[in-house]
Formats: structure tokens, sequence, C-alpha cells
């Protein structure tokens, strides 16, 4: 139940900050393909890298002004940034409450 919650949880304030930027899903699946090319070029933070870069270049195509597209694009990392700590936080805590019910049991 924890890593449902945790999985709905990061969907719904994702989306919902998304739809509030008025980011479209189409720059976001760009940043995605950046991040795997970018997994392959530059072996340890290029996934990082490739997803920010992706995602800027798709913004700034969509906007065609850099201001407003380094803007939205910091807050869909930011909001995706929230999404992954939320699941990871709900994830852990299902982990745990699985290990110490294993121990508990046996």
């Amino acid at each position: 139940m924890l890593a449902l919650a945790g999985m709905s949880a990061s969907l719904i304030l994702t989306g919902r900050k998304m739809r509030r930027e008025r980011i479209p899903n189409t720059p976001v699946l760009v940043g995605v393909a950046g991040a795997i090319v970018g997994m392959f070029v530059i072996p340890v933070v290029g996934l990082f890298l490739g997803f920010a870069i992706g995602l800027l270049a798709a913004e700034w195509y969509r906007r065609r002004d850099l201001r407003a597209a380094l803007r939205s694009s910091v807050e869909a990392m930011k909001s995706m940034g929230l999404g992954m700590i939320i699941e990871f936080v709900c994830a852990s805590l299902a982990a745990s409450v699985f290990a110490i019910g294993a121990l508990v049991h046996f």
C-alpha cells in the first residue's frame, strides 16, 4: 500500500504542477530521449545532463524564448525531482515495513 501510495502521489503532484506551468508531455519525452542518449555518451552524469538539455531544447523550440524555456524547464525538473523523492521515501518505508514484519514473524 505504501508503494502504491507513493507512485500515485508522485503522479498526481507531478501532473498537477506540469499542468499549472502549462508544460505538455512532448518536452518531457524529448528530455527522456536525451537522457537515454546522454547515458551512453557521458557515462556517469549523462543521464541527468541529457534529460536537462533535452528538456531545455524542447521547451526552447516550443516557446522560442530562452528565458521562458529555462524557467519552465527548471519547474519541470523540480516537480519531477519531488515526485522521485516521494516515490523513494514510500518505497523505502514499504521495504522497511516488510523487513520488520519478516523479522518479527520469523
